[in-house]
């Protein structure tokens, strides 16, 4: 008995048919995303040469009712002779001798597991759960020694804080939904430093000594273009319909810019000043946002942030540099040192209270055994003076402390005297930006350094001087100058 497994005509189709090197899928639930995904491989399915991965972030996420590999042993269990093998990992195995692996990536490290390997093709279900460095490591382990031109598959929801959004920026319109027309439409682009640089055609490319150009496309998908959904489960729509706004114009209607409360409180127009080259003279400071908690199987705790600044002679504060990382102390205050050791900071600002008894003992001992010298300045805990919290308008009494201690941020950014520098400097800088302008949504490790900084640097009164003042200039005898009968002293 022969088996049809096909594409639907659409955005399906058009998904399955593209030559691009990397495809990006999607864009609104009910599309027909993962079911397009697992038909990609199948065409390899006689090539015994063909080794692919399918990843999702989490391994719960790849089984169970409705997943993934629910899906695929639906769909390849169909086919004679295939086995579906579950243990030591899943895989589908075809006669050829060609297989699928499923796999996971719950940790930004789990990318380097697969340094060595090599896969015809890698598939990505969900993307924009993904990190960036994630998704770059794994196309450096596209690589084959079959006759198929390795290549990688995608699909995802809108997530405007993903690096999802801006890789597929010219695809999208300036209200954030896709723009019909380019839907399909194959770019190219090569890497020079951390900046992607697009064309139509790889010859209107730069010459850059070992890169050679790479195409990419993205493929807008909405639940009209599934219509075997539609007819086996009609009510579906009805059930996005009723999700509140903001998740209904990503899921429903594929919007990538809209988000929670974003900019109620931080505002992304702020931040439109940036930086290519820095002032002559800058003093320099760093502030720290503490956390102690290795990331593990099952938990996400706070990320360790370190910000670098530089306050100019018109008080306006460059963010000159990051780091961050989900590990232990030990790991961090090695980090923190080296920084210091680099950017010799006037001030190094910390969160002062528990977490300071926690860190000091051994950052003080690590500082003493390194011989790398600088002054602390411990700030009172977040929410530590918690009058007025509750005016803030913040359901969550965290996100309303937090909201108090950055005043000063919130003040700073509103007159635009806050610089970073243009996304394309480092990763990072997008990183830090979109949380803070997401506020008080998901993370915000970063948005409390900001806040640390502006907190620190408002009590400090640290902004560079270029010249020193005339020592009569800065007498306090306002009537020094005058004639005795005219001074208002005399009067």
């Amino acid at each position: 008995m022969s088996i049809e497994i096909r594409p639907q005509q659409g955005p399906q189709e058009a998904f399955l048919a593209t030559s691009a090197d990397i495809a990006i899928y999607g864009g609104a639930a009910g599309g027909g995303k993962s079911y397009a995904l697992l038909l990609e491989p199948l065409r390899h399915k006689d090539n015994a040469d063909f080794g692919g991965v399918i990843f999702r972030r989490t391994s719960p996420q790849l089984v169970g009712a409705g997943s993934l590999w629910e899906e695929a042993s639906r769909i390849y269990g169909a086919l004679s002779s295939v086995e579906l093998r579950e243990n030591p990992s899943l895989t589908v195995k075809y006669p050829s001798g060609a297989t699928l692996q499923f796999s996971h990536l719950q940790f930004s490290k789990d990318a380097l597991t697969h340094h060595g390997k090599q896969y015809a093709f890698i598939g990505f279900d969900e993307l924009t759960h993904f990190e960036e460095f994630q998704f770059w490591y794994l196309v450096s382990r596209l690589r084959s020694l079959s006759s198929i031109t390795p290549y990688m598959r995608c699909t995802t929801n809108p997530d405007p804080d993903s690096f999802v959004r801006k890789l597929i920026d010219w695809w999208i319109d300036e209200s954030g939904f896709p723009i019909p027309e380019r839907s399909g439409v194959v770019r190219w682009f090569v890497r020079d430093g951390e900046t992607l640089i697009w064309a139509d055609n790889p010859e209107d490319l730069p010459e850059l000594d070992g890169f050679e150009p790479l195409s990419m496309t993205f493929i807008h998908a909405s639940l009209e273009d599934n219509p075997a959904l539609l007819k086996k489960d009609p009510g579906y729509r009805s059930r996005l319909q009723i999700l509140p706004e903001v998740e209904r114009m990503r899921l429903l209607g594929g919007n990538w810019d809209v988000r929670p409360e974003s900019g109620r409180y931080i505002k992304l127009p702020w931040f439109s000043k940036r930086w290519t080259t820095l002032p002559e003279k800058l003093n320099i400071y760093t502030a720290t946002d503490f956390a102690v908690t290795e990331a593990e199987a099952g938990k996400d705790p706070d990320y360790t942030e370190i910000g670098v600044f530089g306050v100019d002679a018109d008080d306006n504060l460059y963010v000159l540099d990051w780091w961050y990382d989900q590990t232990t102390s030990d790991v961090w205050i090695e980090r923190l040192i080296d920084i210091w050791k680099e950017r010799r900071p006037l001030i190094a600002f910390g969160e002062g209270g528990a977490i300071r008894r926690a860190v000091e003992p051994h950052l003080r001992k690590r500082m003493r055994e390194r011989r790398v010298y600088r002054t602390i300045e411990w700030l009172n805990p977040v929410g530590s003076r918690g009058q007025g919290a509750s005016k803030q308008g913040f359901a969550d009494k965290s996100k309303q402390a937090k909201a108090i201690r950055g005043r000063s941020f919130q003040a700073r950014a509103a007159m635009e005297k806050i610089i970073f520098p243009e996304d394309s400097y480092a990763p990072w800088v997008r990183r830090v930006v979109d949380q803070c302008v997401a506020f008080p949504v998901g993370k915000d490790d970063a948005f409390d350094v900001m806040s640390q900084i502006c907190s620190g640097i408002d009590k400090t009164n640290p902004a560079a001087r270029e010249h020193k003042q005339d020592r009569k200039a800065q007498r306090r005898d306002y009537g020094a100058n005058e004639p005795r009968k005219t001074s208002w002293k005399v009067a």
